[in-house]
């Protein structure tokens, strides 16, 4: 099955200035919106079932870090996490086990 993947640096629909500039009838600003990577995959093809993993590494700065993923065997996801530490993630119909 094939997919068509997007990433983007900055939000898909402008920040309401509500949001985005604080004023004395505004009392939900909570802080100043930065861009954020955005991620969008999509299925080429229909399908009744499939699995889709997401490893998310929230981090800030210019230069974040990822972390690396590789499928072991189906239903098994290794994950090196930019910490240095490994977790090996496990899916079955019946359970999800996260080491």
């Amino acid at each position: 099955m094939g997919w068509r993947v997007g990433v983007t640096t900055t939000f898909p629909v402008p920040v309401d200035p509500k949001y985005a500039e604080p004023t004395s009838d505004s009392p939900y600003i909570t802080g100043a919106w930065d861009d954020q990577a955005h991620l969008t995959v999509e299925s080429a093809e229909p399908a009744t079932e499939f699995t889709l993993y997401t490893v998310l590494w929230p981090e800030r700065g210019p230069q974040p870090r990822s972390a690396r993923t590789s499928l072991q065997s189906p239903g098994t996801l290794t994950i090196e996490r930019p910490d240095g530490q490994t977790d090996v993630l496990t899916l079955s119909d019946s359970s999800l086990v996260l080491k």
